[in-house]
């Protein structure tokens, strides 16, 4: 069925805007390497007073580097082989969109991967297409940049989103970029990103809280909260790797025209989707509609094909019928495809999706849903608690071997074991798994979703995750292998040298700094300069770390106005620094001691308690807590792995 607004075009129309978008293409490849002599370096605003001033001056190869600030204007690089980038980072450098009718950054003269931003938040964009960036026949180098809080707003009958970044016909570079909380509304698609006839490739970007929305003024479909790829002429075939999408949303306003993607949503196109978690995302229907894809939806003959990815975690909602009182489920809380679309699935955990109702489940497929003769293959996967069902077909079923499929499915291989996830939201495996060498080498990926080498032992796993020992001195059957895996995997430790953990040894106060922070903020955070503490200085190691603990009003140190780095770190103290992360200064809990030897008088009485109501600790036995023993490294892991990553 053609889509409203839109013309029907000739069979002899389509094969013309093919080999035009095909010659187009050709001329924008051409740009890519093309040689860019070294240039000189223009400061903003020394130089000039805004960027847009110091583009329209520059020569091909020169560097316009922007100093600390927030600056009002909407840039064009002017098919210029320029870079612009940040002197400290995005964080101190931000660009707001002045005209809210423009894209905050414009690349429409055919510029190539020489032409670089770098470095710069952008927010306050507001355009028909890409209220950050907007791209067009151009293929430039997008890094580092923190695109958040633009709008896209559909005009009727245009093909219009890309809340935050939007790309025609582009082979553009985007990574290592945090794309938060943009809008396509309107019905507009492509919250965070759309990707329009391209061969872009979206690379280490955490794209995070984006929408695609309808709007009461002008209904319609969202489609792809974070991601939209789709195509009309040339194939559509972006390459997204290494990326988070999480937390996106596509919802609709009409019974015929749901939310579908929430995550991510593919039309007449082909990406590749390797080692990316694409979690926590939600497809939303009006009532009396389905949304369609939690996690990724398809239609209209596309061919994704996803390769060492985690899919958990992803809601496809259903509504009331208003008329009927009926219910109406939500398709494929995972994956949804439709359409003649036929995804290839290699290597991926697909886990914890749901089709939600206001009240009860359907009973399509929530790990993965195929209808209107879509079909799927599927190699070497773990289908796992996905509710109600983890795979549905309204057609022939779909070729699945050498995969753990809960309940059982026909094929070559297929096991159904639970997959002994390490817990939490973490889908490695732990050393019990049953996916662990049951798996085919045809056609498996020479590295798994950490980027490490499979096989790593006899043969291959299922599922993202290829289960590996992480240190040398720690053995995948040691009690603590787990909490630190978990650890580890989450960049809350590095060990104690490139190769080994040393869980034996003692944890020091400027360890437990470190710990908390990561686990805390990651290693993005920014602290004062100036040192809080006597004996933690600028030049100290974990200086950084012990001032954000000290902003964080985890810790005011010893009263004589030292840190102690070097201090090791008891029981009690370690109880206190982790309740007062978990839960502030000033905990509530129960008056009646758990343990012997931590009566209602001592000094960490309720930091404590708390730690065992919480579960992260049953004590030292089975009555005593030790509060006055040391804590070593294995058993900071099993404190910390508990404590924040919800691991049993």
């Amino acid at each position: 069925m053609m889509e409203p607004g839109r013309r029907s075009r000739t069979k002899t129309q389509r094969h013309c805007c093919f080999w035009e978008t095909a010659v187009l293409f050709s001329m924008v490849v051409a740009l890519y390497h093309a040689p860019v002599a070294a240039g000189v370096e223009i400061h903003v605003p020394d130089d000039f007073a805004l960027i847009q001033g110091a583009v329209d001056a520059a020569s091909q190869g020169d560097t316009i580097i922007v100093k600390d600030g927030t600056y009002s204007e909407n840039v064009e690089f002017k098919g210029k082989a320029v870079t612009v980038r940040s002197e400290n980072g995005p964080r101190h450098c931000i660009v707001y969109g002045r005209d809210h009718s423009r894209p905050v950054f414009s690349f429409v003269n055919n510029e190539g991967h020489s032409s670089t931003l770098e470095g710069l938040t952008l927010t306050g964009g507001s355009s028909p297409r890409g209220g950050g960036i907007y791209c067009r026949l151009a293929s430039p180098t997008i890094r580092n940049c923190i695109i958040a809080e633009n709008n896209a707003l559909r005009q009727e009958g245009d093909d219009s989103g890309g809340g935050g970044i939007y790309l025609d016909q582009s082979g553009a570079i985007v990574e290592d970029c945090l794309i938060r909380e943009n809008t396509a509304g309107g019905g507009g698609h492509g919250g965070g990103v759309y990707l329009r006839n391209s061969f872009a490739v979206i690379r280490s970007c955490r794209i995070i809280g984006n929408l695609a929305v309808a709007a009461a003024a002008l209904p319609g479909s969202g489609r792809g909260g974070g991601i939209y790829t789709s195509s009309y002429a040339a194939a559509s075939q972006p390459t997204i790797e290494n990326c988070l999408i999480a937390e996106n949303m596509a919802s609709g306003d009409e019974i015929d025209d749901p939310g579908r993607g929430g995550g991510m949503y593919c039309r007449h196109s082909s990406p590749t989707i390797s080692k990316c978690t694409i979690i926590g995302n939600l497809a939303v229907g009006a009532p009396g509609s389905q949304g369609r894809g939690g996690g990724i939806g398809c239609r209209s003959g596309s061919s994704p094909t996803i390769v060492n990815s985690v899919i958990a975690n992803n809601l496809a909602i259903g509504w009331l019928q208003p008329d009927s009182g009926s219910y109406t489920p939500g398709h494929g809380g995972g994956l949804y495809c439709r359409e003649d679309s036929s995804p290839t699935v290699v290597n991926c955990t697909i886990a914890y999706n749901a089709n939600a109702l206001v009240t009860t489940a359907g009973q399509d497929g929530a790990g993965i849903c195929l209808r209107d003769h879509a079909t799927a293959l599927v190699t070497n996967a773990i289908l796992w608690g996905n509710d109600p069902v983890q795979i549905s077909s309204d057609g022939a079923q779909p070729a699945v071997s050498f995969s753990n499929v809960q309940g059982g499915y026909p094929g070559n291989g297929n096991i159904s074991a639970d997959p002994q996830f390490l817990g939490g939201e973490d889908y490695h495996l732990s050393a019990d798994s049953p996916c662990i060498d049951v798996a085919t080498p045809t056609g498996a990926p020479a590295h798994d979703i950490d980027g490490e080498s499979r096989p790593w032992a006899a043969a291959y796993d299922m599922g993202a995750d290829e289960f590996m020992q992480i240190f040398a001195d720690v053995a995948p059957e040691d009690w603590a292998d787990k909490y630190l895996r978990s650890l580890f995997y989450s960049g809350i430790t590095k060990g104690c040298d490139a190769a080994r953990y040393c869980p034996g040894e003692p944890v020091t106060r400027a360890q437990m700094a470190v710990f908390i922070v990561r686990a805390m903020d990651g290693e993005d955070f920014a602290s004062s300069s100036d040192p809080y503490f006597s004996d933690v200085t600028s030049s100290s190691w974990a200086f950084g770390y012990i001032q954000r603990l000290r902003e964080l009003e985890i810790t005011t140190g010893y009263p004589d106005g030292r840190y102690g780095p070097e201090d090791l770190v008891t029981r009690e103290q370690m109880a206190s620094f982790l309740i007062r992360a978990i839960e502030g200064n000033d905990p509530t809990c129960s008056p009646h001691p758990y343990f012997s030897d931590v009566p209602a008088g001592h000094w960490a009485f309720a930091y404590i308690q708390r730690l065992k109501e919480l579960g992260v600790t049953t004590g030292c036995t089975t009555t005593d807590y030790c509060p006055a023993d040391l804590v070593s490294r294995d058993q900071m892991a099993a404190f910390l792995a508990r404590a924040f990553l919800d691991i049993p």
